[in-house]
């Protein structure tokens, strides 16, 4: 009687241990699911503010040589859906051929300064020509082997064009700038031989120069 008292007692204490240890690791399996959630709303989040501001996102896999990108970069690019495929070849057909050599060097450099930067003009899917600026930030391995490159794209053409308008008026004013001087200096030289020619004839100078 005794012994199945004890057996009783022991099965209760290992039913009642299992118990505890499913409930420690299903509490600890629900928190990750809820951490893991709470990431993927964050990253919602963040991916929502940054379409809303106009950027587009992206990223390289050096390894796989795989690009994933955001709906906004396509549209960027003149497309209205994104795209099945995206890779190195389809991005060089849109920048435009004065551009490619600067573009090229750009990604190489990013390498050792472990950071992206660039501007230049693409063509778009529509025809259209556009400047974007990049950003990027290369990530490595353990071993310091660079593996991916996470990027940023905007359309800049709307400042762009107000830069280009700017400079223009700057130039403008130079130019004429130049030639006020230019006429000024021959009104300076004009007057010098009307006064050498006075001084011949034995009349005083007119012009004080």
């Amino acid at each position: 009687m005794w012994k199945k008292s004890i057996m009783v007692e022991l099965f209760s204490f290992c039913l009642q241990c299992a118990i505890e240890i499913i409930s420690n690791h299903s509490s600890t399996v629900i928190q990750k699911l809820r951490d893991q959630s709470a990431l993927i709303e964050s990253e919602k989040r963040v991916e929502l503010a940054v379409e809303s501001a106009g950027i587009g996102m992206w990223e390289f896999d050096i390894q796989n040589k795989t690009y994933s990108c955001s709906n906004r970069h396509d549209q960027i690019f003149g497309y209205e859906t994104m795209q099945n495929a995206w890779n190195k070849d389809i991005f060089k057909s849109h920048i435009l051929p004065d551009d490619l050599d600067y573009v090229k060097k750009a990604f190489e450099e990013a390498f050792n300064k472990k950071s992206l930067y660039f501007e230049c003009r693409i063509k778009d899917a529509q025809g259209n020509i556009k400047w974007i600026s990049e950003h990027g930030l290369i990530q490595n391995d353990k071993q310091g082997k660079p593996i991916r490159i996470l990027g940023t794209i905007m359309d800049i053409t709307e400042r762009k064009k107000s830069e280009i308008a700017i400079q223009k008026r700057m130039d403008d004013m130079m130019t004429y700038n130049k030639m006020a001087v230019g006429r000024e200096q021959k009104m300076v030289e004009l007057k010098k031989e009307i006064n050498e020619l006075l001084k011949e004839m034995g009349k005083e100078n007119r012009y004080d120069v």
